[in-house]
């Protein structure tokens, strides 16, 4: 999918919180559905987003023991996550390697980010 400037500014903000995942070494999940769930994006595109645009991005990451890193600076996000989410790069997602590094960083940010869904879901989220 090629992302518009649009797309973009929309999708900066959900980039930026789910970016913790990798970032910080004490994940603050309230922290995260809060800014989620500001986005105006429902539960479901969030979710389409974790998978199809963030984890291809990040995966490589999760091989690297990363703690103490400042936040992902915005146009590196954005250069970063567009490559991966762009028509071309969705055929390179088919390579064994890359599905290898995509499944692995699903295994180590899949339960935290099921919280983080749930916390969404949940009729009404407990203050941070």
């Amino acid at each position: 999918m090629q992302l518009t400037e649009k797309d973009v500014l929309k999708r900066l903000p959900v980039w930026r919180a789910i970016s913790a995942f990798w970032v910080d070494e004490e994940v603050s999940i309230p922290n995260i559905a809060d800014a989620l769930g500001k986005s105006g994006f429902t539960t479901e595109e969030l979710d389409r987003m974790f998978h199809s645009e963030i984890v291809p991005a990040f995966a490589p990451i999760c091989l690297v023991p990363m703690p103490g890193l400042a936040p992902y600076e915005r146009e590196w996000l954005i250069k970063r996550i567009r490559k991966f989410a762009s028509p071309r790069s969705a055929l390179a997602r088919y390579n064994p390697i890359r599905l290898g590094l995509d499944f692995l960083c699903r295994r180590m940010v899949g339960p935290d980010w099921d919280l983080v869904l749930a916390r969404l879901k949940s009729p009404k989220r407990p203050a941070a």
